[in-house]
């Protein structure tokens, strides 16, 4: 007679809750392949190409594909159980996995506070806010780097990963300390964002539309401090098999908002609003600093300035303007090549906010008025 194995059935009880955080992880894991894969096609799609910002985004998307594998592997070892009916084995394993876990989360964390750092770095038109941007970056990246090495020796060699009876870092003034970084850096996301865009020429309404993802960023902290609520008295007991469940669940919900808010921000709506917002903002300071330079009799076609006063031409002797199209974005990267259909550059390399196809047209329309303006100056 053949023998049939019987299947393991997985069972929910007040001994065994480790399967609610394998199930909660593979449900966040599809929102997150989902969220991310939509995001890059929309973008391919849309520019023919990817930039820095959605290779970093897709990385995180697979570290946490990875950690799907760890946190697998920490419900079948004993993840939400009593430690006294685990082998010795399994809580070898356990721990493990635990190492394994923790060292992708700081990882993915890492990574998507980056990509959303460059993102803002590559918008702005502004250098001063390129550069506290970019020190953002620098802080982030170091700070990231830093937590990673304190966590592959956070125990006594050769068994760096085994925390339970052995020599270790104070695990919870390490999470602790780590959490309230990623605090800091989360708010420094969000004001760097406000201050781009508040900068911007929107309306106020508009304005607050396209700031409303980067605050959603808000969202990652509530997690990321229950983490460490449970954690502190979960890794001080005598059963922190059985307490950590929770502790490693909050991670999970706190690497799934990073990215999805990540993804989100990238929304065609909200990228589409600010590019305007921060071409006629930049435009207008160009508009500025040339007429400065040229004194009376200007002439502004977009970004372009023309002192008529200077030629001594009126009427159909003025010189006509001949644009050379190329596709540009005023003070910053053009992430969906939405403006390449908008924004030319003129010859001499400044650029105009008229499309192509109606550049004769306003220059007809204001030639005129630039004449009068001229003759005027004259008198």
């Amino acid at each position: 007679m053949e023998f049939i194995p019987e299947k393991r059935r997985v069972v929910i009880t007040d001994e065994n809750l480790g399967p609610i955080v394998s199930i909660v992880s593979i449900l966040l894991l599809i929102s997150v392949v989902l969220i991310v894969l939509s995001r890059l096609c929309t973008r391919y799609f849309l520019r023919r190409q990817l930039s820095l910002e959605d290779g970093l985004v897709f990385a995180a998307a697979i570290l946490s594909t990875g950690e799907l594998v760890t946190i697998l592997g920490l419900d079948s070892n004993g993840l939400g159980s009593p430690i006294q009916t685990l082998s010795k084995e399994q809580v070898l394993r356990f721990q493990k996995y635990s190492y394994s876990t923790d060292v992708l989360y700081v990882l993915n964390i890492g990574l998507t506070e980056i990509s959303i750092l460059r993102l803002i770095y590559s918008l702005t038109p502004v250098k001063n806010q390129k550069i506290v941007a970019l020190m953002a970056i620098g802080f982030t990246t170091l700070w990231t780097i830093s937590s990673l090495f304190a966590l592959l020796f956070q125990c006594h060699l050769p068994h760096v990963w085994q925390f339970i009876d052995n020599r270790c870092i104070n695990k919870v003034s390490f999470w602790i300390s780590y959490t309230v970084v990623h605090i800091v850096t989360e708010l420094a996301v969000i004001f760097l964002s406000v201050v781009l865009v508040w900068d911007s020429k929107l309306l106020r309404g508009v304005k607050l539309l396209v700031v409303f993802p980067f605050t959603l960023r808000i969202l990652v902290l509530v997690p990321a401090i229950a983490q460490i609520a449970y954690f502190a008295p979960a890794i001080k007991s005598r059963n922190p098999t059985f307490e950590l469940w929770t502790s490693v669940l909050c991670a999970q919900i706190t690497q799934t908002i990073s990215i999805t808010t990540a993804c989100f921000i990238q929304l065609r709506p909200f990228i589409t609003s600010l590019h305007s917002g921060l071409l006629h903002n930049n435009d207008a300071r160009r508009r500025i600093r040339q007429d400065s330079r040229s004194g009376s009799g200007y002439l502004s076609l977009g970004g372009k300035g023309r002192n008529w006063s200077d030629t001594g031409r009126s009427g159909s002797d003025a010189p006509a303007l001949a644009p050379e199209s190329r596709n540009v974005f005023v003070g910053g990267r053009d992430p969906w090549g939405q403006y390449g259909k908008d924004l030319n550059e003129n010859s001499d390399g400044s650029p105009t906010s008229a499309p192509a196809g109606r550049i004769s047209q306003v220059i007809r329309q204001t030639t005129s008025i630039a004449v009068e303006f001229s003759d005027r100056h004259k008198r």
